[in-house]
């Protein structure tokens, strides 16, 4: 039987907007909000937290740990080394990579993408025409630790799990799905990256009333007609 292990990338020592995956919305923190997205999957048998074991991350082992999923703290730079740590630990066939800024973060890409990677023997699937924060990435474990053993990864390969993927695709069974939206929504986005953004996500859970990114021709309507400011 195959495991799908996801896994949430979560830190509080970000540049532009630090600490925000402790931020409110509407009641629960964005990496909560995260949490809560990936749980709606039908495909991920299993969710990790990867942090740092800097002092600073208590609190996002803490919120994961409360939030009922397991947590693995390691380097804060080699973010590789979290997620072959996880997938060794955990006996992952196929990981999800997931950031925790990321609070409407689509259930459905991920089923979606784990169910290509599996009917066509792919080693990476990733997504293109989605919102900027809606997607997520799928690659089996045993390609990654295979990368992780490579003697030519850079610094960039380590701190950006999925680089060396697409920097050597002759080399890996790729796919990128560009196709399950019908409308072109590449420049709309939805992750929190900045203050301004905390505000528009404030104000889409508050008007949307859901935890569905299902509807992007109404999000895309509001945002695009000033009905949000983008700030």
């Amino acid at each position: 039987m195959v495991k799908v292990v996801c896994v949430i990338q979560a830190r509080l020592s970000s540049s532009r907007l630090p600490g925000k995956v402790m931020l409110n919305i509407e009641g629960k923190t964005l990496l909560e909000r995260v949490i809560d997205r990936v749980k709606i999957t039908n495909s991920v048998d299993e969710i990790y937290v990867a942090t740092s074991i800097n002092r600073e991350d208590d609190l996002v082992e803490e919120i994961a740990l409360q939030s009922g999923v397991k947590c693995f703290r390691g380097s804060l730079e080699n973010v590789l080394s979290r997620f072959t740590s996880i997938a060794s630990l955990s006996n992952a066939d196929i990981l999800v990579r997931v950031t925790a800024d990321n609070p409407l973060t689509e259930p459905k890409l991920i089923d979606i993408g784990v169910r290509t990677l599996l009917d066509s023997n792919l080693d990476y699937v990733g997504f293109k025409n989605t919102p900027i924060g809606a997607a997520s990435e799928v690659f089996t474990a045993s390609t990654l630790l295979e990368i992780n053993d490579r003697t030519d990864l850079t610094d960039h390969n380590l701190e950006h799990v999925t680089s060396f993927y697409y920097q050597h695709m002759d080399e890996f069974q790729i796919k990128y799905i560009e196709s399950y939206y019908d409308i072109d929504v590449s420049n709309l986005s939805i992750t929190v990256d900045t203050l301004g953004d905390y505000v528009k996500m404030v104000f889409l859970y508050k008007i949307l009333k859901t935890n569905s990114v299902e509807d992007l021709k109404y999000m895309d309507y509001l945002i695009v007609n000033g009905s949000i400011s983008t700030y």
